[in-house]
C-alpha cells in the first residue's frame, strides 16, 4: 500500500497533527515510459506551510482533501524507462507519500517540474532536500 499525507485543516499558526490524515491506496506501477520510486526522505520547506493557506497568494493551494506537496529523494524500484534504472536514486517534486510514479523526465520546465537524479557516491541523498538542493540554491543567491 501507498501511504499518503493529506491536507485535512487549514492550519491555525503552526501546523498540528490534526491539520493532516492519512491514506493507504494500492501503489500504481509505472507504464511504459514511466518509474516507480520509493521515498526515502522527504521535505518539509517553509513553503509548503504558505500552500496550506488559502490568503497567502503564494503559489497553488493545497485543497482539503488533497497530498501534501513537497520534494521527495527515492530510489527507483520498477522502471519502464530506458533513461532510468532500479537502484538509481532521484529527487523531485512527488508529495508526501512512499510511493510515487513519474516520467523520469529530466528536462525541467520548471523547478516544479522533472526529476533530478541524485548520485549517492557524491554526498548523502538526504542532502538533495537541504544544501545541495533547493533550500542552498535560495541560501547561496540570498548571500550574494
Amino acid at each position: 500500500m501507498n501511504r499518503r499525507v493529506l491536507l485535512a485543516a487549514r492550519p491555525v499558526g503552526l501546523p498540528q497533527l490534526s491539520d493532516f490524515s492519512f491514506s493507504a491506496e494500492p501503489i500504481v506501477h509505472p507504464t511504459d515510459g514511466e518509474l516507480l520510486i520509493a521515498a526515502r526522505y522527504l521535505s518539509a520547506d517553509p513553503l509548503q506551510r504558505w500552500r496550506m493557506d488559502e490568503t497567502s497568494g503564494y503559489g497553488k493551494t493545497i485543497a482539503i482533501g488533497e497530498m501534501v506537496w513537497g520534494r521527495m529523494v527515492g530510489q527507483v524500484v520498477q522502471s519502464r524507462n530506458r533513461n532510468w534504472q532500479e537502484g538509481d536514486f532521484a529527487e523531485g517534486m512527488l508529495g508526501w507519500q512512499e510511493y510515487a510514479v513519474s516520467m523520469g523526465d529530466t528536462e525541467r520546465v520548471s523547478y516544479a517540474r522533472g526529476l533530478t537524479r541524485v548520485h549517492p557516491k557524491r554526498a548523502p541523498i538526504s542532502t538533495s532536500l537541504g544544501i545541495l538542493g533547493m533550500p542552498g540554491v535560495t541560501a547561496y543567491f540570498a548571500l550574494l
